[in-house]
């Protein structure tokens, strides 16, 4: 009776762990709903693996964390054929430099700056995106592999870009690449380090000025995860890009080695700055902008109560600067021609949907693919989920015919 008892009891469990890991609520707008399910699964997993082992180890969660996402990538599908691979510094920055094996460039270089919440991947994890790339465009790449939080808070990341980018710049000729040609892309936290260095350069003395950038789901702002994509797509959303995780960035990008959690809830319920500054930049995350269709008709924005000074203190100064989040700067005139991706199931969608609107307001050339049956991360699944097929082709098209453009004097 008792081995009977205890093999029900194993069974339970392992249905439940079963049950836990496979099941998520999808979105319905989602393509390849199974697809999309499977990569939950796995975050899920990375998730817990990570949990379990920084416990065991007494590590930091978030570097056990890159440690584990760092050891899958090196079962990346690497660049593919075409493409030669080189490790290289850039100026003391670790770079990646991807470039067409064996015939000419087509002149046209591109700084890529990954995803991974300014904490965790690298540029190999991206190795069949880049490959890819060069192999349709002929371009040179050069992936930076910029330095993490929480060991290094913002600007270390975007100090990292900017010297591998000006070195690229005045060495550009010796890659087969015109430095008048060089563009920017990145995806998420990479996607808010390519328009935060486009944003620097604009008033910079530096001769470097990106030909156009391309940004994919990116991370623009940290003053408002009310928005009603942070709402809508909370529940459907993998592990890394639930509120609870982009709240948990942002304190990191901005505090580093600080215990991020305490300043976790405050984020959430956006009393992590002061009613001044709230109100002073409430048009840069106005949910007003957001097309109807998009938004919820059950959606109420996250009410400001109150404010914890010492949070405010540390948080407030580093949420507003615009080169840290984008979006909140007061003018985005004379910026490059730009690409913004934005997909339905993800939290960050409406940071994307307000730069692209406020870049058309302020004179830029902008081009806004927006993909219905999209979710966070899609790029890297371009070989085997339509809609991020779709998606990559359209980037090789904005690539394409920005690189080539004529620029008026």
């Amino acid at each position: 009776m008792r081995l009977l008892l205890g093999l029900a009891l194993c069974g339970a469990v392992w249905l439940g762990a079963v049950s836990y890991y496979l099941y998520s609520p999808l979105p319905t707008s989602v393509d390849e709903p199974w697809k999309y399910g499977v990569y939950v699964t796995m975050c899920k997993v990375i998730a817990d693996v990570a949990r379990v082992g920084s416990w065991m180890t007494a590590q930091d969660g978030r570097i056990f964390l890159r440690g584990v996402i760092n050891f899958l990538e090196q079962f990346s599908a690497g660049p593919g054929e075409g493409v030669l691979v080189s490790t290289l510094q850039f100026d003391g920055v670790p770079v990646r430099l991807y470039q067409p094996d064996g015939r000419n460039t087509s002149g046209v270089g591109l700084i890529y700056l990954h995803g991974g919440g300014f904490i965790a991947g690298s540029p190999r994890g991206f190795d069949p995106v880049s490959g890819e790339l060069v192999r349709r465009l002929g371009l040179v790449i050069v992936s930076v592999n910029y330095r993490k939080a929480p060991e290094h808070s913002t600007p270390a990341q975007r100090e990292d870009a900017a010297r591998a980018a000006t070195h690229f710049y005045h060495n550009a000729r010796s890659w087969g690449v015109d430095p008048d040609r060089i563009g920017i892309a990145g995806d998420s936290a990479g996607g808010n380090l390519a328009a935060s260095l486009v944003l620097q350069l604009r008033t910079s003395s530096s001769p470097l000025n990106f030909k156009f950038q391309a940004l994919l789901y990116p991370l623009l702002q940290g003053l408002d995860l009310g928005l009603p994509s942070y709402h809508q797509n909370d529940p459907h959303t993998f592990e890394f890009t639930k509120r609870w995780a982009v709240a948990g960035v942002i304190a990191t990008f901005i505090t580093g080695l600080d215990d991020y959690e305490k300043y976790v809830p405050y984020i959430l319920s956006n009393n992590h700055t002061s009613h001044d500054v709230r109100e002073r930049h409430r048009r840069h995350v106005d949910w007003s902008h957001i097309p109807d269709e998009m938004v919820q008709e059950n959606y109420r924005p996250v009410p400001k109560i109150a404010e914890d000074k010492e949070i405010v203190q540390i948080l407030e100064s580093g949420l507003v600067n615009p080169l840290n989040f984008p979006l909140m700067a007061d003018s985005l005139e004379d910026l490059p021609p730009t690409y913004i991706m934005t997909v339905e199931c993800d939290t960050l969608r409406d940071d994307g949907i307000l730069y692209a609107r406020r870049l058309r307001e302020d004179g830029v050339n902008v081009t806004h693919d927006h993909s219905w049956g999209g979710w966070h991360g899609m790029i890297n699944f371009f070989q085997g989920v339509k809609a991020a097929s779709d998606a990559f082709n359209n980037i090789v098209h904005f690539i394409d015919t920005h690189s080539n453009a004529v620029t008026s004097s």
